[in-house]
């Protein structure tokens, strides 16, 4: 190939014929070129995906065997796109393409601006149909009906059913532009939350449990060389997730020493810290007084203060289960102990009184006739509420 190309380089000046060939040998060189640099393909560790470039538009079948290894289309970026797995990594070195590694982050900016271009157009197109509309509205006298059976008839319909479109359009337009508004502020948000180290942290639990469900396959199989390559891709990712929460400020071990009682401070509220959750000797969660979420992970804590002796003694009585007693009384509905296993849990429970008289107990009920009824049972010991004091 180098010999041909010093010929036709060397004689292009003497004959028209061999200049063209020197252009057609450079045209295809060119191409090749292109083709080669347009044939790659990337993993970024900070989303988990392969993408994908090919030269030209693949056929049916390579679109089939894509979609089978879970790449996905994406026009605007002109690339095949799929989260990492085995069988997506397989597909693309099946091709005899290398894998670059990269870890830039995704752009979020500037999917912004191009969202924010998209609504800022169409709210243009929008305003520019609008006033179309209404210039063209203007020509019409206020209540002037289509003449029928006159020589403009024709035209007005026409007329008025391009006001209609131009209405149309302002509507489809304006509705473009807040979706794409929409989106703008969703992308803002998203990448915003991701690199929150609440978030991080979560995720770096799940990759956790992941982990530990292929290590017990692994030990189950050692030979299974899926279950090899998930593990080590799951290692590679929690040492980067590990690295960007401690980038990012957080860390997955707690940073107080919270005890009963203390207060700590959830999202914007402070809550009383009922009760202290602990894994291999390290605080993992909290026992809050929420009215719904009742526990809270270490990573969603912002802020913690120290509880004063009487907050301490306070949230230990208010978290200590109060004793459950038995006694008879008005309305009470009584049973034998062997009746009251046989009901079903959905039936049945206990709940705590808190009695101006007594001290807080817990009694037993059960749901009958559209209502809780206390019970008694009469084949066990009776115990009596104590008065308080």
């Amino acid at each position: 190939m180098c010999e041909q190309k010093n010929c036709v380089l060397a004689d292009a000046h003497h004959s028209p014929q061999r200049d063209n060939s020197l252009r057609a040998f450079l045209f295809q060189e060119a191409l090749a070129i292109f083709h080669r640099s347009t044939m790659y393909a990337t993993y970024n560790i900070t989303d988990d995906k392969i993408r994908l470039s090919l030269d030209g538009k693949p056929d049916e079948n390579q679109i089939k065997a894509m979609r089978e290894a879970g790449f996905s289309w994406w026009p605007k970026q002109r690339l095949n796109v799929s989260k990492w797995s085995t069988t997506a990594e397989d597909y693309v070195l099946s091709l005899g393409i290398e894998i670059d590694f990269e870890d830039s982050p995704d752009d979020a900016s500037a999917r912004l601006d191009r969202f924010s271009d998209y609504a800022d157009n169409a709210q243009r197109n929008s305003d520019a149909a609008y006033d179309r509309a209404r210039k063209m509205m203007s020509a019409i006298p206020l209540g002037q009906p289509i003449l029928i059976g006159h020589h403009s008839e024709k035209r007005d319909r026409a007329f008025r059913g391009r006001i209609d479109s131009g209405m149309r359009k302002f509507s489809e337009e304006r509705e473009r532009a807040s979706y794409w508004r929409g989106r703008a502020q969703a992308a803002a948000a998203h990448a915003e939350y991701r690199e929150r180290p609440d978030v991080i942290a979560r995720r770096i639990k799940k990759m956790e449990a992941n982990k530990r469900s292929f290590e017990r396959q692994i030990a189950a199989h050692p030979e299974n060389s899926w279950c090899h390559r998930n593990l080590d891709h799951l290692e590679m990712l929690l040492e980067y997730q590990r690295a960007l929460l401690v980038d990012r400020g957080g860390s997955l071990e707690c940073k107080w020493n919270i005890e009963v009682g203390g207060r700590v401070l959830v999202k914007e509220t402070w809550y009383s810290v009922l009760r202290v959750n602990r894994k291999d000797g390290k605080i993992i969660s909290v026992s809050i007084d929420s009215k719904f979420v009742k526990v809270r992970p270490i990573e969603e804590i912002k802020e913690y203060q120290v509880p004063t002796q009487e907050q301490s003694y306070a949230a230990k009585n208010a978290s200590k289960m109060p004793p459950l007693l038995n006694y008879s009384g008005e309305g009470f509905v009584t049973m034998t102990k062997e009746k009251w296993d046989k009901i079903s849990k959905d039936y049945k429970g206990t709940r705590v009184l808190q009695q101006e008289e007594f001290e807080r107990h817990r009694v037993r009920y059960v749901m009958g006739g559209g209502s809780l009824n206390q019970v008694f049972i009469t084949d066990i010991k009776i115990i009596a509420p104590t008065r308080k004091p």
